[in-house]
């Protein structure tokens, strides 16, 4: 995998209430007022790499999965760009105990197959996921475990029990895309030859090097467009000339340098991401190392310019942060600023810490995973070496970081690893990567530790609020990372191409239409 594209796979591989809202705030609900007029046309999509297990969307959280498996599945609840949980296939749910949740099944609903969708076929997927085998094991699966039970109490209430008090539930099921029953039942392989859902679209081939997608007529989302074709091509590069040339409509993920290229014929389109950027401290490493002291990770922080950061290399369309939960996260810390660019006062902590001198460190980074890293990186090597902080920086592909990651094995003080808070806009998830809670831990700091356990089976919605935004200042106050700035995606669109949103980085591909 190389290029922007890896981003959010990365991103990802690192995931009594009455709730109901109107579908047109959902990420792919039916939001546009586009009359007859723009019915039809064939949207033509770029991406640098495919679905890993072709249609099975359990297989894997992130692009390019989602944008393909999001354009023929719903799941029950997703996540709106202002962490508001907002209806799919479920309209309202209910917390109805601690540990248990009812959700109402949206009345209409057919598969492209003809299957009626009901609470029996969202209880056949959530069981699928738990017990057989290929779906305890998937990407999706495995996020999913803490689900004890699922049943359908009659034929529009799903019943889903945890294993402990889950406030968050709702927000967590986005990653859960329904599948047709009678194909589930098939097993995996099945599932990835012929995905059947509910959402706007339907399959009507799947080659190596181009998915073709046909309207779904009968979905509760019926899209303006008639066709969604799937390109491969080899890289960014690549993409961005058919999208010039015009041989695709959508380049997802173009780099910051490429933007002033896209004018006339095509534009970009700039969205907010919830993830925050930030390279971790490794200091459970068994050799002593300088970043073992707060006093150093917090000098460090004070000498990264974070604002030059935005506004020379990201557009100044993303902020400086100091947590790593992003604004509209649950968690999220109001009080918690960025720390200020302070070289004299990064210089005087590193003297109170014994290294007056300074000293040099390594740093393992992924090639390739968000807008302008190597331009970003490169920027706080400069801004360490000022303070007499020599940085060298290792770039290595995906495969090896995540090794790395796994193991807790990195061979550098300090790591490329951005705080996600997809999918549910929730910090636990991310919070507890960067904990003693990780097995193996790369970060250790003991005092997060009782607040995460309390918050992760508080049954307490705003509880767990609270004590994921005590974690926040602990986090910021003992930094486990350097934090750098929170995070955009940039696409590159026809002109021609109208209605479409890039919401928590996937596309509401039901709303697009085309302008003649």
């Amino acid at each position: 995998m190389n290029g922007p594209m890896a981003r959010r796979v990365v991103l990802a591989a690192t995931a009594g209430l009455l709730v109901a809202a109107c579908s047109s705030n959902s990420p792919s609900g039916n939001g546009s007022s586009n009359t007859a007029a723009h019915q039809g046309g064939m949207l033509a999509v770029g991406l640098t790499s495919f679905p890993p297990e072709k249609g099975n969307p359990f297989a894997g959280i992130g692009a390019p999965a989602e944008y393909v498996a999001d354009a023929i599945f719903n799941p029950l609840t997703n996540v709106s760009a202002n962490g508001t949980v907002v209806p799919e296939l479920a309209t309202s749910w209910k917390q109805v105990s601690a540990d248990t949740w009812t959700f109402t099944m949206r009345q209409g609903v057919t598969f492209s197959d003809g299957e009626k969708f009901n609470a029996a076929a969202a209880a056949a997927n959530f069981n699928y996921i738990r017990t057989v085998t290929s779906g305890k094991t998937s990407a999706v699966g495995l996020s999913f475990t803490y689900v004890a039970s699922t049943k359908a109490l009659n034929a529009s209430t799903l019943q889903l029990t945890t294993t402990s008090p889950d406030p968050i539930l709702p927000r967590q099921l986005g990653v859960v895309w329904i599948v047709a029953p009678n194909i589930l039942k098939q097993g995996a392989a099945a599932i990835a030859a012929h995905p059947v859902g509910t959402g706007p679209f339907k399959v009507a081939s799947w080659a190596q090097s181009k998915i073709t997608l046909t309207a779904f007529a009968g979905s509760w989302q019926k899209p303006h467009l008639s066709q969604l074709v799937f390109d491969l091509l080899p890289d960014s590069a690549a993409q961005l000339q058919a999208l010039l040339s015009g041989q695709i409509g959508l380049a997802p993920d173009v780099s910051p340098d490429q933007v002033p290229q896209l004018t006339g014929t095509t534009k970009a389109l700039i969205s907010k991401l919830p993830v925050i950027e930030a390279l971790e401290f490794d200091t459970a490493s068994k050799k002593p190392s300088p970043v073992d002291s707060q006093l150093v990770r917090q000098a460090l922080n004070y000498a990264v310019d974070k604002q030059a950061i935005a506004d020379k290399l990201l557009l100044g369309k993303v902020t400086p942060v100091g947590q790593g939960a992003d604004k509209g996260t649950t968690g999220y810390n109001p009080a918690v600023t960025a720390y200020p660019y302070d070289p004299a006062k990064a210089r005087q902590l590193l003297a109170k810490a014994g290294y007056p001198h300074g000293f040099s460190l390594s740093a393992q980074v992924i090639d390739g995973t968000f807008p302008a890293d190597t331009e970003v990186f490169q920027a706080v090597a400069a801004n360490l070496k000022a303070v007499g902080v020599n940085l060298t920086l290792d770039a290595v592909p995906f495969s090896i970081w995540l090794t790395n990651y796994l193991k807790a094995s990195f061979p550098t003080q300090i790591n490329e690893l951005g705080w996600s808070n997809l999918p549910a806009l929730d910090i636990q998830r991310a919070a507890t990567y960067y904990s003693c809670l990780k097995i193996p831990a790369i970060f250790c700091n003991k005092a997060v530790v009782p607040l995460l356990n309390e918050a992760a089976s508080t049954a307490s919605l705003s509880k767990h609020t609270q004590l994921l935004q005590e974690v926040m200042q602990i986090d910021h106050d003992n930094p486990p990372a350097i934090f750098l700035t929170d995070m955009i995606s940039i696409d590159g669109l026809s002109s021609k191409l109208q209605g479409m949103q890039d919401v928590n980085g996937m596309f509401t591909w039901n709303t697009a239409w085309l302008s003649s």
